[in-house]
């Protein structure tokens, strides 16, 4: 398994390690390698020396672990993931990581599972940094959850606007003359757009305890894992020693909403993900993400967007 632990200040040194391990070529701003533990791919640039915008790719046989370490410094950092593989199709081989807002007041641990293709950009900035740039009113939603000095960890489900950026950010990401300008203005756009879907009802706080939280990350990517499983509560609960009450609690703390609900929420961002990108067959998506028919999978879908997978195809 991949260990690799630092914090957005030490970036550098810890690509720079990576790649010493694995006999890869980071040069300061990028490495891309395969070993016998997998596939990695960075990129990270920085702007105004520590204002970081970057991509990362792994996929890696034994997994892998991130523990990021609080700093004195505030530094805030977004993290935006998505599906890697376009194309393949699911049983929860491309998890959807969602969008992580959280800044440096405490340590984090994220979890990689094995054999699973993770892909996702990355947005990390000094707070002084951020308030010289006067991007966003003092009152928006956004810029009170970058002044907070208590710890901060906020999650939001990843948007169809959003995700298109990303993958405009990934289709340039070897383009080393387009990628310097457009990884930041493509930047400021999902913080703009970030902020403008934000409301006063989010949650910018949560007291869960680190090694709770920790859990509740892991518990995401275990649901998402295979669609065609609905989420036993029960067992989720006697899995990790807590009560179902106690599991309920603290996973609305992270994602704001029930297991149930962000489980089937997630089933249907998939399906229309499947239906934009891929030529699979709505019978087979339906198929493909555990609904019981066709219909029910167009009920559901209709319900939760507006429009019939018919119209979306």
């Amino acid at each position: 398994m991949v260990r690799t632990e630092g914090s957005e200040e030490s970036l550098d040194k810890v690509f720079q390690a990576v790649s010493d391990k694995y006999n890869g070529n980071w040069d300061g701003e990028e490495m891309s390698f395969t070993s016998e533990e997998g596939y990695i791919e960075v990129i990270s640039l920085r702007y105004l020396n520590d204002f970081i915008v970057g991509t990362q790719r792994h996929k890696l046989t034994d997994g892998s672990v991130w523990k990021r370490k609080k700093m004195d410094r505030k530094y805030i950092t977004i993290r935006l993931g998505s599906h890697s593989d376009r194309k393949e199709r699911s049983k929860g081989t491309t998890p959807t990581e969602g969008i992580f807002i959280y800044n440096s007041y405490e340590d984090l641990t994220f979890n990689y599972p094995k054999n699973h293709s993770l892909e996702w950009m990355v947005i990390s900035i000094p707070y002084d940094k951020f308030k010289l740039l006067d991007i966003f009113p003092n009152d928006s939603v956004l810029m009170q959850m970058f002044e907070m000095d208590t710890f901060l960890f906020h999650y939001m489900p990843m948007t169809f606007d959003i995700e298109l950026l990303i993958r405009s950010v990934f289709d340039i990401r070897k383009d080393k003359l387009l990628r310097k300008p457009l990884f930041l203005s493509k930047a400021f756009e999902i913080l703009g757009r970030l902020n403008s879907k934000m409301t006063e009802q989010e949650t910018l706080s949560q007291n869960l305890h680190p090694q709770d939280l920790e859990l509740m990350l892991d518990l995401k990517v275990k649901l998402l894992e295979d669609y065609t499983i609905q989420p036993n509560l029960d067992n989720i609960a006697s899995d990790l020693g807590m009560s179902k009450s106690k599991l309920q609690r603290s996973f609305k703390s992270v994602f704001n909403t029930s297991i149930l609900k962000y489980f089937n929420t997630q089933r249907l961002e998939e399906a229309r993900r499947k239906i934009e990108f891929t030529d699979d067959s709505l019978s087979y998506i339906s198929y493909d993400l555990g609904f019981n028919d066709i219909s029910h999978f167009s009920t559901a879908f209709r319900k939760h967007f507006g429009v019939a997978p018919s119209d979306i195809r």
